[in-house]
């Protein structure tokens, strides 16, 4: 028979009699943290005929109480419970505990800062700008553009869409062509 080591903490322990032809008995439902398995919550009834040691102290148990149990299989191969120690300092701290406690640390948040966001629209801005300040000169027919004129054009887009437009722009660099005709215009 091999024997583990398995530390518990008790979540529940609900204790239930069974009428027999012959008498009763008692079940411990049993709610539990594997505390050497990633706390994983695991459930287990103890019968009082059978696993009498286990029964007897882990059916008083109370939420929170941890326990150290020796596990072995039976002749026929059935896992049970042999021995139960009560405490939390009957087992070193489980390495699934271990990586836990090493990887906490402070939570950062990685949401953008209302500094951050602005920046990032006024960029999203001057973007669109700058396209839209290339296709004006084009619609204009200018033929050599500079970049000065091109981003003068876009400074000025960026102040009107901003609201900072108190600075018109120069006459010469912004001007729409008005020599549409209303055919020009039909097949839009």
């Amino acid at each position: 028979m091999s024997d583990t080591n398995l530390v518990i903490e008790i979540i529940s322990a609900t204790v239930t009699t069974v009428p027999t032809a012959k008498g009763s008995y008692q079940v411990c439902d049993l709610a539990y943290k594997n505390k050497t398995y990633q706390n994983k919550v695991e459930g287990k009834k103890l019968m009082s005929f059978a696993e009498k040691e286990a029964f007897d102290r882990l059916s008083k148990a109370s939420l929170g109480d941890t326990f150290s149990i020796v596990r072995g299989k039976d002749d026929k191969g059935y896992w049970k419970w042999n021995s139960v120690t009560t405490g939390a300092n009957t087992h070193p701290m489980s390495t699934y505990d271990q990586k836990q406690q090493a990887q906490v640390s402070p939570v950062k948040s990685t949401y953008e800062t209302s500094e951050e966001r602005a920046l990032r629209q006024i960029s999203i801005v001057k973007q669109s700008s700058i396209a839209n300040a290339i296709k004006l000169h084009e619609l204009n027919g200018t033929k050599k553009i500079t970049v000065e004129e091109i981003l003068a054009t876009t400074q000025a887009f960026v102040n009107y869409v901003t609201g900072n437009d108190l600075i018109s722009p120069k006459k010469d660099v912004i001007k729409v062509s008005n020599d549409f005709s209303d055919d020009d215009l039909e097949g839009i």
